[in-house]
């Protein structure tokens, strides 16, 4: 476990990225890894966690900054669980609505995660209204450096993610059998639609750079893609 309790900072949403970074007092010019995970429970926990595991080591060896939804819930708690396993000692961000809380103390710490470093309490009462910012820090912290997002299992809020993923252009590997959005894209990418068939999902398919690895594969395929991506210039 980490040594020092994690440092909270409350923001607007309209907030600059670089706002973000000199508040959490992070340089930029760090490869960025975000999850973009479920809060469900999921079915699959085993083999995911076993994925999750070594994306944190891919992580760890390439000196990046992970970001996440800063909860203990589904996907998000695997993958707090898997950087612990790892002893991660890198900035580890947790974007998530603020809520009624306008200081620490008022913050409902049972549902953080709890190996973070960071996190980032967004002014809102939605989850989904940390986006915004999320990705603001993402892009102003990755300046010249990679950023790379993870797909496990998701919904509505997850598509969301995605979507703006995608129009940054950053690229998305999706862990296929990990249900729900993950499945959902990944079905989209081995079945060619025609033009009238077009979903919000195949259209992002059509637009956006995807990888996608198979949950039953070897976790080999996982860290030698995320190393080769978190390592690109």
């Amino acid at each position: 476990m980490r040594t020092r309790p994690p440092k909270f900072i409350f923001v607007p949403q309209n907030i600059p990225g670089k706002a973000i970074l000199q508040q959490l007092e992070i340089s930029h010019g760090a490869p960025v890894l975000f999850l973009i995970a479920g809060a469900d429970e999921m079915a699959h926990a085993e083999a995911i966690t076993s994925h999750l595991q070594v994306a944190s080591k891919a992580a760890l060896s390439a000196n990046a900054v992970a970001v996440d939804g800063g909860t203990s819930a589904g996907g998000m708690q695997l993958f707090n669980h898997a950087l612990a396993a790892q002893d991660f000692p890198g900035d580890y961000i947790g974007f998530l609505p603020a809520f009624s809380a306008q200081t620490k103390e008022e913050v409902n710490t049972a549902i953080l995660g709890d190996y973070h470093s960071h996190f980032v309490l967004v002014e809102g009462a939605q989850y989904g209204d940390e986006r915004r910012p999320m990705f603001a820090f993402i892009q102003a912290l990755s300046v010249h450096a990679p950023a790379v997002g993870l797909v496990v299992n998701g919904g509505k809020r997850a598509l969301a993610e995605v979507q703006t993923a995608v129009e940054l252009g950053y690229p998305l590997v999706v862990l296929k059998g990990s249900g729900r959005l993950a499945d959902q894209l990944s079905q989209a990418a081995a079945t060619p639609q025609s033009p009238s068939q077009t979903t919000a999902i195949t259209a992002l398919i059509q637009t956006g750079n995807f990888l996608f690895i198979d949950l039953k594969n070897n976790v080999q395929q996982t860290t030698d893609t995320l190393l080769g991506l978190l390592s690109s210039p």
